[in-house]
């Protein structure tokens, strides 16, 4: 399915920038670290990026055009590898995501809808209005027994 390989992106690109707050503000939890006043709300990565927190989130804005958003998974952990529907649907429309062609035609909520059917995906925190969604595996490349990305 196409929404797959556009959600492992999506989560790839959440875990660069999660990695590039840590490292801008050496902390190793950056919900945490914020409540504590170990860093601030909003911030200039090294790459040109910006970043705002929210709530339980974060949003990423590439530059004037592109942005993406994600929200934490519950303390103390604070998984970043969750989603659901708005933030791919929105990824997809506004991040710098080089969409292939044969991609455009994707319906982004149909096949979300499929993934959840199949057991590809659950949701584990209801609490967060509509709650997150995460990989019930690891997915594998066909005749391949590596985990994919």
């Amino acid at each position: 399915m196409i929404l797959v390989t556009i959600i492992k992106d999506y989560i790839k690109t959440v875990a660069f920038y999660v990695g590039a707050i840590k490292d801008k503000y050496s902390v190793d939890n950056i919900m945490l670290a914020y409540h504590q006043k170990q860093m601030p709300k909003n911030g200039i990565l090294p790459d040109g990026s910006s970043f705002s927190l929210h709530g339980i989130g974060c949003c990423i804005e590439l530059d004037d055009e592109h942005y993406f958003d994600f929200d934490f998974g519950p303390a103390p952990e604070c998984r970043f590898d969750a989603f659901n529907l708005w933030f791919i649907q929105k990824y997809v429309e506004n991040g710098k995501l080089e969409i292939p062609d044969k991609w455009k035609v994707c319906d982004v909520e149909q096949e979300f809808s499929q993934l959840i059917d199949k057991g590809i995906i659950e949701c584990n925190d209801r609490q967060y209005g509509g709650g997150l969604y995460y990989f019930t595996c690891v997915l594998q490349p066909k005749n391949s027994n590596t985990p994919m990305g």
